[in-house]
């Protein structure tokens, strides 16, 4: 499993309309779950259904299960499309409708509604940022309307209903992908029992994505089944959002943000008030962010910053910045595992084994799944032997052989162990 977690991409402002689309889709999600009829209604309308023999009853029975029908938000605003066998009467199918948007605000579940969300929230909020919250938000709702569209072109099945937001985000992650193709994004990776982050920049993350989801449509037109899955309107509302964005930017290249308060200036006017906000480096930012204790921020840049100084090997600098993170009051160490590795090194380098020390075990605090915690371990254990601690040394190779045998330096704490008879 690979879930992105964040990215590198700062926003200036809040994303209201972001988060007013997040709140709704979480309200209807209770709705959906508080209001749903429950089970003894749904039994008492069967035994109405079976009990009628009049007109009258038939036609209160109807009503009575339009009225629980209504209490079903994927009933009342979930986009309907498909053949129905049998029903010349009456077409089913929703057509160009306010459905084609409203679908967008429905979700089967909590796991779906969070899924979505996630992904609205990383593209979503530098989207909004990029382009200002009006044209964000008309963006948004035409997407959904495109990509539900999308589905309804290549979806020849029976009548279904389509919910869920992930066709208006794929339109927002295709623009996302022209806006911010060189921003570098978190993922966090669960596999055989081992978890961990790493980055990925979104001109490869993205596209890698968008095939995946080709891949499954194909499967799925293959078999001939139908699937639970709309990749159809993955792929549609993704390359409707990749080409507005890339019209919107070769028309408007400077893309400037048009709100009009204050505080939600055009960017233009923002450097103009601002000169220095653009010569700012990441660096700098993350001591501001630092010294603010904004958690959001530093979380961002905390990682690149200590990656890319490590690759510098500016080491003086790597163990600085982290201990301003670590002794900034944090409920949490706002660092991925690479970024641990980063100061580890730096730290290691310095011969600085108290820092080496903490280091290790907030990063066996905050990431205990890592693939890349064994290194850091065994290479804390030759410290402790360089300095003849061989207690601790052998208490660190117990538990990378007992935890971690199947690593590679779970392996060779094992092997250290035996030469010792341990």
């Amino acid at each position: 499993m690979i879930i992105p977690i964040g990215h590198d991409q700062s926003i200036r402002r809040y994303p209201w309309v972001t988060i007013a689309l997040i709140a709704a889709c979480t309200l209807i999600q209770i709705w959906a779950t508080v209001g749903a009829p429950s089970d003894d209604e749904i039994a008492q309308l069967e035994s109405e259904i079976y009990s009628a023999t009049t007109e009258e009853e038939s036609d209160a029975v109807v009503r009575r299960a339009e009225q629980l029908l209504d209490r079903i938000p994927a009933w009342r605003f979930g986009y309907r499309t498909g053949t129905v066998e049998d029903d010349e009467e009456e077409d089913l199918s929703s057509g160009l409708s306010y459905r084609l948007i409203t679908s967008a605000f429905i979700h089967e579940g909590w796991l779906h509604l969070i899924g979505n969300m996630l992904f609205l929230w990383l593209v979503g909020s530098a989207l909004e940022d990029r382009w200002g919250r009006l044209r964000f938000a008309v963006f948004y709702a035409i997407g959904a309307a495109a990509a539900t569209y999308a589905f309804v072109l290549t979806y020849s099945g029976p009548l279904t209903t389509l919910v869920g937001a992930s066709g208006a985000v794929s339109a927002a992650m295709g623009a996302f992908l022209v806006y911010f193709h060189r921003t570098d994004i978190t993922l966090w990776y669960f596999i055989m029992y081992r978890t961990g982050t790493f980055r990925l920049a979104a001109y490869v993350a993205l596209p890698l994505w968008l095939g995946d989801q080709v891949l499954m449509a194909s499967l799925d037109r293959s078999v001939d089944g139908v699937s639970s899955i709309a990749y159809a309107a993955h792929i549609g509302g993704f390359v409707f959002g990749f080409a507005v964005a890339l019209i919107a930017k070769l028309i408007w290249p400077g893309q400037p943000r048009s709100d009009d308060d204050d505080d939600d200036a055009p960017a233009d006017r923002v450097v103009a008030e601002r000169p220095a906000a653009r010569d700012l480096g990441r660096e700098q930012k993350l001591v501001e962010a630092i010294a603010k204790k904004d958690l959001a921020a530093t979380r961002t840049l905390g990682s690149r910053v200590l990656i890319d100084l490590g690759r510098g090997e500016d080491h003086e600098r790597v163990t600085d910045l982290y201990r301003a993170i670590a002794r900034a009051g944090f409920r949490t160490m706002p660092l991925t595992d690479g970024a641990f590795v980063a100061a580890a090194t730096a730290a290691d380098q310095l011969r600085d084994l108290p820092l080496y020390v903490e280091i290790a075990g907030a990063m066996r605090s905050e990431h205990p799944g890592s693939a890349l915690l064994p290194k850091v371990l065994y290479r804390l254990s030759e410290l402790h032997a360089r300095l003849g601690d061989e207690a601790a040394e052998l208490e660190l190779l117990k538990l990378l052989a007992e935890r971690y045998g199947r690593h590679e330096y779970g392996a060779k704490a094992a092997r250290e162990l035996a030469k010792r008879s341990v």
